[in-house]
């Protein structure tokens, strides 16, 4: 981690999977447990979130992961309006980023809630608003070779919500390791997403 630059680790002990890395010290963090639950797995669902001290500023940041199988839309829809109950309680008026695997295309109703009911933004639709931007890709043998196949698609998003200082100069947004290694290896089975946002000096 601090080879990258990451110093800062929240991981929390409820089996989600999830962390957040981050240069900036961690003020405070806290996991919720999604009530919830699709009939079809046989775990839980969770959102992870950190306030992180940016200088004189503060940014929230929520990492989830949704649940999976294409006809379940309507179980995805119920678990955002908890995630944004849950930025609602810790966030309210914060600059916020919420960021993870949604298991939804950008058409969906569950990432129509995030955009309208929300207030968020999604990144990567306004700096490249006609691409495709998939981040599960069959050309990845690690996506194709599923054991239960799904269509391409983009599925992993970062939104911003009341940008300001830290979020307002968004720079890039840009689809990563959609690349073999020289062994032929994906580093996942998504491809990542990365964001970019220019600070300015002494803010």
């Amino acid at each position: 981690m601090k080879r990258a630059n990451l110093p800062h680790l929240v991981f929390s002990s409820d089996p989600s999977g999830l962390m957040i890395l981050s240069k900036f010290p961690v003020h405070q963090w806290s996991s919720y447990t999604m009530k919830t639950k699709s009939p079809t797995e046989n775990y839980k669902r969770y959102a992870l979130f950190a306030e992180l001290e940016a200088g004189k500023n503060r940014l929230a940041v929520f990492n989830t992961h949704l649940s999976w199988q294409l006809e379940e839309g309507k179980v995805r829809e119920e678990q955002v309006s908890e995630l944004l109950a849950f930025i609602q309680e810790k966030a309210p008026s914060s600059e916020t980023l919420a960021m993870g695997d949604f298991n939804s295309t950008c058409k969906t109703s569950e990432i129509r809630s995030l955009l309208d009911k929300g207030g968020f933004t999604d990144s990567f639709a306004v700096l490249h608003p006609d691409a495709p931007g998939l981040t599960w890709d069959n050309r990845n043998p690690f996506a194709a070779g599923s054991s239960h196949p799904l269509p391409d698609r983009r599925i992993d998003y970062i939104f911003i919500r009341n940008a300001s200082v830290l979020l307002s100069g968004l720079a890039a947004s840009d689809i990563v390791f959609d690349q073999p290694s020289r062994e032929g290896i994906f580093a996942s089975d998504h491809y990542g997403l990365l964001g970019t946002f220019k600070i300015k000096t002494g803010e």
